[in-house]
């Protein structure tokens, strides 16, 4: 898996070096080496994910430490496929269900592990959104509280006054799918 992620790391620096990336965040995160990368396996199965809860545990452990206010995890699944945006986002939901059920999927759902607060980026090969296209499914998480910290980033001035929860999966489309509606899919 190592090798697997060198690779996902490069990756990562190569989507951020794109000319004008707009999220200010996850360009200073990278440059001051203020995130944990962490592969798993089987994108949107209906499998529980204690390592990647653990993970996030783990990693909001890290931030308090750090006190960075870039401070940012990866989970990268090496799935290789060829999801389209509504699958991406079908899967990305149920992953996201599995490290936090809530009763009420809704307008206000956001992801809450371990008493905090976090807004998550899906980024997958085949999203219209060139800022998160990436080879495989990714789910980048960063406490709620950091994007208070930091207020230079256009992407929470351009989308603050849309629900969080549908700026997840980080499509142009519309984003008018409430979590409630995906969930009952699932």
């Amino acid at each position: 898996m190592k090798s697997f992620e060198t690779t996902v790391d490069l990756e990562i620096k190569r989507l951020l070096q794109q000319n004008n990336y707009p999220c200010i965040a996850a360009l200073q995160s990278y440059q001051r080496k203020d995130y944990w990368l962490k592969c798993y396996e089987n994108f949107g199965g209906y499998q529980e994910r204690p390592d990647l809860r653990e993970d996030l545990l783990n990693n909001l452990a890290e931030f308090e430490k750090s006190k960075s206010p870039y401070f940012t995890f990866w989970a990268v699944f090496d799935d290789v496929n060829n999801l389209d945006e509504d699958q991406f986002e079908l899967n990305m939901w149920r992953e996201l269900s599995a490290l936090s059920p809530a009763s009420n999927h809704s307008r206000n759902y956001c992801l809450c592990i371990g008493g905090r607060v976090f807004f998550v980026a899906g980024l997958h090969p085949a999203s219209s959104r060139l800022s998160r296209r990436f080879p495989w499914p990714a789910l980048v998480f960063n406490t709620f509280e950091q994007f208070e910290t930091v207020q230079a980033n256009p992407m929470v001035e351009l989308y603050s006054d849309l629900w969080e929860s549908n700026q997840y999966a980080g499509n142009v489309r519309g984003m008018n799918i409430a979590p409630k509606q995906i969930l009952r899919t699932i």
